[in-house]
């Protein structure tokens, strides 16, 4: 393969602009597709934006960071010779967990198992105390270092290899240890707004064996209602044999013993941080493809079915509209998913590696005590006192840490006092 590679961002109009790392040269395309060369994304940074000036500081950003990685994680890898940043964590993930041998183990994953991932609720606990809410106060922040880098080599996880079976229940095992591994259609709820800080509801009701366990372990203490939901014949879980169940460590040891160490020596190699945080997502990533309104008319002339349901041979995930500046729509898009094929990968990682996390920052939270929690997001907890976690992994985080105005979860200012007008002013917004 060539060194010929393209650095890429979308504009709001919907359309790719991509930069030539041997011209310089800008291209303004409809579609990333239209380029076969590699092509990366520009990662997201403290002082990054989607424009022309800061790609040419990206490029030279992102060839410092090929060559602190080349032959580091394999003999020959050259980041840049990989067709694209999702390409380079599928592929590395693949060599170092040895796909070869995996794949033997681990079937393909079915519809089934599709719908009952995509109703949990799949992203990290984030809630900020409404009573902190818009006000300045002293915050100590913690923040987990490699995080998902940690979830991903869990030796307590266990993931399944093989599908499950859908069932109905008529009642919960009343401990939650005798709870089968899979899914349960339950509704939880509580009025104790601590518990918050804690645990993430599903808007589908659809909970993860852990995540339900963990609501039972706390229910007295929090006062927390747990309906097994009931409908007629239909299944209210998804359970899968326990013999099919492995620990996540013995996949992932060697990718964590081969990334983790690199992560250390190069604390800011960008490159290496998505390796490592969006390894779980893409190697669950859903099998979509973007196609115009005409492309799926003529793919239906072939005989394919489109349409709303899981039965079709590609569901409409999504629909994307693309405005100009005055409102007009310029450009739609529909993702398709293949539903014979939901994901890309044959491996059950994203409800159990996030639903871990959550369990894991829910206890570092009761372990300070959660009348000092003034916000929890995903690895990330802020407190009103000082506090030794005693974790090497877990550390106080500048960032979030000093006199801070709360607008919300995912946005606050830090602030400094001003002698002249004696009163505190916003020094930096991060979000």
């Amino acid at each position: 393969m060539s060194d010929h590679f393209y650095i890429k961002y979308q504009l709001k109009s919907g359309d790719w602009r991509f930069l030539n790392n041997q011209t310089k040269e800008f291209t303004t395309l409809a579609s990333y597709n239209h380029v076969k060369e590699p092509k990366f994304d520009i990662l997201s940074q403290k002082d990054g934006s989607l424009t022309d000036e800061f790609a040419l500081i990206y490029l030279e950003r992102f060839n410092v960071w090929c060559d602190e990685l080349k032959n580091k994680i394999m003999n020959g890898f050259d980041y840049r010779q990989n067709f694209s940043d999702t390409t380079n964590v599928s592929r590395i993930f693949n060599y170092l967990c040895n796909k070869r041998e995996y794949e033997k183990v681990h079937t393909p994953l079915s519809i089934t198992e599709y719908k009952w991932f995509e109703k949990c609720y799949n992203g990290g606990r984030m809630m900020l105390d409404p009573k902190y809410k818009n006000k300045i106060i002293k915050t100590y922040g913690h923040d987990f270092k490699s995080y998902y880098g940690l979830l991903m080599g869990s030796k307590e996880l266990k993931i399944p290899t093989k599908e499950g079976k859908e069932k109905q229940l008529s009642k919960l095992p009343k401990k939650y240890a005798k709870l089968k591994p899979g899914f349960y259609h339950v509704e939880i709820t509580c009025n104790n707004p601590d518990f918050l800080k804690i645990f993430s509801f599903s808007s589908s009701n659809v909970y993860l064996d852990i995540s339900l366990a963990y609501a039972m372990k706390h229910q007295k203490q929090f006062d927390v209602n747990i309906n097994l939901i009931i409908n007629d014949d239909e299944p209210n879980c998804y359970l899968y044999r326990t013999k099919d169940m492995i620990i996540l460590n013995t996949l992932t040891n060697r990718w964590m013993r081969t990334l983790l160490p690199l992560k250390e020596k190069y604390p800011k190699n960008r490159l290496l941080k998505h390796i490592i945080s969006t390894a779980w997502g893409t190697m669950n990533a859903s099998n979509v493809i973007s196609k115009t309104y005409e492309e799926i008319l003529q793919m239906e002339k072939y005989g394919c079915q489109i349409g709303l349901k899981l039965t079709n041979d590609f569901m409409i995930e999504e629909h994307k509209k693309y405005k100009s500046p005055d409102g007009k729509i310029i450009k739609e898009l529909y993702l398709l998913l293949d539903t014979k094929t939901p994901y890309k990968h044959n491996i059950r990682l994203k409800p159990w590696i996030v639903a871990h996390g959550r369990n894991i920052i829910g206890d570092m939270a009761l372990k300070v005590g959660l009348e000092h929690v003034v916000r929890v997001h995903t690895d990330n907890i802020c407190l009103t006192k000082p506090y030794d976690f005693q974790d090497v992994n877990f550390v106080a985080e500048d960032k979030s840490t000093g006199m801070i105005l709360w607008e919300n979860c995912n946005v606050y200012h830090k602030m400094k006092y001003d002698e002249k007008t004696q009163q505190y002013i916003k020094e930096e917004t991060i979000s």
